[in-house]
């Protein structure tokens, strides 16, 4: 996979990364003007393979004979992978069967966020000042981050500005972190301009809620006899924070917020929150799955995805 290297990043906590290692995947081809990019976020445990998470969303839709043939494959394995289910009839789509984001007409991005142990840098990775991984030592990092970081590598690649940014749970954070970013008179990333967002299944800010949820995880995992600090394995430690309550919503960008009713981790007032503060519409994935079926109603998050991007 394609990977971008920041001679040094330096972080919101004052610490920084020398250098700074983005691993990302891309679809499709960047048009002369840089203005066809769509930014998927992935989930904390996803990974910047859209295709693989998100099956059936990404893909090419200018090969009649071939459409179908590749969306089956993107979705075969439903029938191998039980937590992966087919929910049918749940939204009108413009073309059942095509493909959400059609690479044909869009240059997709998709990046491993920092932390994660999919490429970019990490507990994993090699600290240089020592030699060794970086372990326990590895700094904090959080979604503000992440966002500057994928700033820079989509100004390399020569994108001029984003037709839309969109994600889930934590992805739906990174959105509003790079729609932030554009609004900034300036900053320490590169302003690309973000025409349409779609937050999904998010939060503005962290509640006490999964505060707490996040600390039992962290507890869990620091309870292990084997643990030792965290030198027996690498360990994942982010803020899942987004400060984007001061600026974001006034660079006249069009906003569309997707929640889910039965969400127990980001409650579906957080999105009914999200929606008022940014004044957007607020759509609500009707389902029984809780905080996953933002990837599971495929269909009904396929047909607001082409909705908004027909505005782009």
């Amino acid at each position: 996979m394609p990977r971008y290297s920041l001679p040094r990043l330096v972080l919101t906590s004052g610490d920084a990364l020398s250098p700074a290692i983005l691993e990302y995947s891309t679809w499709g081809t960047l048009n002369e003007q840089g203005d066809n990019c769509i930014v998927i976020g992935h989930a904390m445990t996803g990974s910047q393979d859209v295709q693989d998470w998100w099956p059936g969303l990404v893909g090419p839709n200018n090969v009649p004979d071939c459409k179908e043939e590749a969306r089956d494959a993107a979705l075969s394995k439903e029938s191998v992978d039980p937590l992966i289910r087919s929910h049918n009839g749940e939204a009108a789509r413009s073309s059942p069967g095509a493909f959400a984001i059609d690479t044909t007409k869009y240059f997709v991005f998709c990046a491993n966020i920092l932390g994660s142990p999919y490429g970019s840098s990490s507990p994993l990775s090699i600290d240089e000042r020592t030699g060794k991984c970086y372990g326990p030592d590895f700094p904090l990092t959080n979604t503000r981050d992440d966002a500057q970081l994928q700033l820079h590598a989509l100004a390399h690649l020569g994108v001029k500005s984003i037709a839309c940014a969109l994600g889930g749970s934590m992805g739906g954070m990174l959105v509003l972190e790079l729609a932030l970013a554009a609004c900034a008179a300036e900053g320490p990333s590169p302003r690309i301009p973000v025409r349409t967002l779609m937050p999904i299944a998010s939060t503005l800010t962290s509640s006490s809620w999964i505060m707490g949820w996040n600390e039992i995880q962290r507890a869990a995992i620091q309870m292990d006899p084997a643990f030792d600090e965290g030198r027996y394995c690498w360990q994942m430690r982010r803020f899942l924070r987004c400060e984007a309550t001061q600026a974001l919503g006034n660079g006249g960008e069009k906003v569309v917020v997707l929640g889910i009713p039965t969400d127990r981790l980001f409650a579906f007032s957080e999105q009914q929150d999200m929606a008022r503060f940014l004044d957007s519409e607020l759509c609500a994935i009707e389902s029984m799955d809780g905080h996953d079926a933002f990837l599971i109603k495929r269909d009904l998050v396929a047909s607001k995805i082409e909705q908004l991007l027909c505005v782009s």
